[in-house]
């Protein structure tokens, strides 16, 4: 399992294990120049150019790449750096009370957190493209945050140890994602979109939101503990089947959301190859979700879409923005306005 610690995963075959570790360089680098080192002042250019738009204009994004994945994780919130993107490629930084503030309920804000092997600029780029799929050439009507974690591939470790390292630090995201967003006003209309490994941290927040624990770590006192309204996109989810039934990982994350697009696809190549490193071929994105262990309430609120017939094998998120048949299985409806 994904989640297991690492003596209890059985190390692959060389070849196995040096097709995987292939195919998550390209997936980090990306095939598309532009998907893995882009300019934020070319982010910007792109997004007022003629075949683009303007939903970067309040875009933002945390930097929690030095943040620890283990140990006190309440030491780690102070390492979280809170930027806003500004035109011409500059920055500036907020204070995590100043950055909430900002998040006004006036429209909604959209959460990008990224998979393994990206860095910052490749998952604000990532953000970026997601935001213009999501409202195409129809103004500003939401704001984007990109949570930009440690997801590098670590070459000199074995790829059992990155697997093992890149679950737990992006479980330990989720922590810092639901402390920052219980800082918000209640009334913030939140949509939180995870790719691959990302969807771990999307889901260890739900879950802590409820369980006000991540990783057997007990979340801070401060915050706003209400109902909000919050929506949820897993594109090609990295984490287990059953995570979101009664006995699973976040079984209690379903309870914080009003919806919950899920997609999965049997011939992703990167999650069938994950699926051969852990021995394990019940990965959400291969297999969907285990729906028979949800209750009725919680079968309510998830739809489930097989994407095969459009992305194909393909496991970055670069295919699933440019297929437009594959927009409805991954628009949060509260950013469909």
């Amino acid at each position: 399992m994904l989640g297991t610690p690492a003596r209890h995963i059985k190390s692959p075959s060389w070849a196995i294990a040096v097709m995987l570790v292939w195919s998550l360089f390209l997936m980090g680098r990306s095939v598309d120049a532009q998907d893995r080192t882009p300019l934020l002042s070319r982010l910007f250019s792109n997004s007022t150019s003629a075949n683009s738009c303007c939903n970067e204009c309040d875009s933002w994004f945390v930097d929690a790449t030095n943040a620890p994945s283990q140990g006190n994780l309440a030491a780690g919130i102070r390492c979280l750096r809170f930027w806003r993107l500004t035109r011409g490629g500059g920055r500036q930084e907020y204070s995590l009370r100043d950055f909430a503030a900002s998040m006004t309920p006036a429209v909604p804000t959209m959460f990008y957190v990224h998979g393994y092997g990206l860095g910052e600029n490749g998952a604000i780029f990532g953000t970026s493209r997601l935001a213009n799929y999501f409202k195409p050439c129809a103004g500003q009507r939401f704001r984007t945050v990109t949570w930009v974690w440690d997801a590098h591939h670590q070459f000199l470790g074995s790829m059992t140890k990155n697997i093992v390292d890149k679950s737990q630090n992006a479980e330990a995201q989720g922590y810092y994602l639901a402390h920052t967003l219980r800082q918000f006003s209640p009334d913030t209309e939140i949509a939180l979109v995870g790719h691959s490994f990302g969807c771990r941290s999307i889901c260890a927040c739900l879950h802590g939101l409820t369980t006000m624990t991540v990783s057997q770590n007990v979340l801070p006192a401060e915050g706003i503990d209400t109902h909000r309204r919050i929506e949820a996109t897993l594109i090609a989810p990295g984490i287990e089947s059953n995570s979101l039934g009664p006995l699973g990982r976040y079984s209690c994350a379903l309870n914080q959301v009003e919806r919950m697009n899920i997609t999965f696809n049997p011939d992703d190549r990167i999650l069938r190859g994950l699926a051969l490193i852990i021995r394990d071929p019940n990965i959400m994105g291969l297999t969907g979700p285990l729906l028979h262990e949800m209750s009725v309430d919680q079968l309510c609120k998830v739809s489930v879409n097989d994407v095969s017939g459009h992305v194909f094998g393909a496991h970055r998120l670069g295919p699933y923005v440019r297929n437009p048949s594959t927009r409805p299985a991954l628009l949060p409806p509260m950013l469909n306005r």
